[in-house]
């Protein structure tokens, strides 16, 4: 009986945690709030930019450092992944 009370308070306060956090993050502003781009009236700022080309470039790279070095290309690819994120 102790332990299912447990589990139903666990799962109770779970909930209200997730709600809390879901409602807190309703009209967060970015850290850094430069307009580096404006695609289509809509305004991209240096955090999303930043997030979209890091996560392009580790996903072309892995784990190799010296990739963009050994293939003089794939800066040129990196740059149309990016811009193809974003307009989507």
């Amino acid at each position: 009986m102790k332990a299912r009370r447990c589990r139903r308070t666990a799962a109770i306060c779970l909930m209200i945690l997730t709600f809390v956090g879901l409602f807190a993050g309703c009209g967060v502003k970015p850290e850094d709030g430069r307009v580096v781009l404006r695609l289509d009236d809509e305004r991209v700022y240096y955090d999303y930019y930043r997030y979209v080309y890091q996560n392009a470039r580790d996903d072309m790279a892995g784990d190799d450092k010296t990739y963009f070095d050994s293939h003089p290309g794939a800066a040129d690819a990196l740059k149309a992944v990016v811009l193809d994120t974003l307009l989507s």
